[in-house]
């Protein structure tokens, strides 16, 4: 009987998969807030608006996988960079960054990502820039993500 009862656990989760197993945090801005309310599945910590020093300073340390979406508020900041080493810093385990739509902001949060061997995914925006078109759809790309690197 508890044999029977394993196969039973086995067969329900190949078939339905683990889409709500997966733990994780979204940090961020507006753009993370929209995420985090669609991947349930994470602890959301992001408010609308918010530079990546603003992100940064109430930082704990944060176990992975950890979706940020942080640098899309700081339109030219100087130190957007190092913002986004010390985000990184406090996260243990993997990353996965949004990339922004601006051009500035995507190629500094491309260059963290890429110092630390994240992962990245960008979105199409809607008419006006910002923000995503879809929520649903980065949080879907970040899943297969997860899924898929292990």
């Amino acid at each position: 009987m508890l044999k029977m009862i394993r196969i039973a656990i086995v067969i329900t989760y190949l078939l339905i998969g683990d889409a709500g197993a997966v733990a994780c945090v979204v940090l961020g801005d507006s753009i993370a807030l929209g995420v985090g309310r669609v991947a349930t599945e994470c602890t959301t910590m992001a408010k609308g608006g918010l530079t990546s020093a603003e992100i940064l300073a109430p930082m704990e340390r944060e176990q992975g996988p950890a979706i940020v979406s942080a640098g899309t508020n700081d339109r030219g900041l100087e130190n957007t960079a190092e913002n986004l080493r010390a985000i990184r810093s406090k996260i243990e385990g993997r990353a996965i960054w949004i990339l922004s739509v601006r051009h500035l902001e995507r190629a500094i949060i491309r260059v963290v990502a890429q110092e630390h061997g994240d992962d990245t995914v960008s979105f199409v925006a809607a008419p006006h820039n910002l923000p995503p078109q879809s929520y649903a759809d980065i949080a879907e790309n970040v899943r297969n993500i997860l899924r898929t690197r292990q």
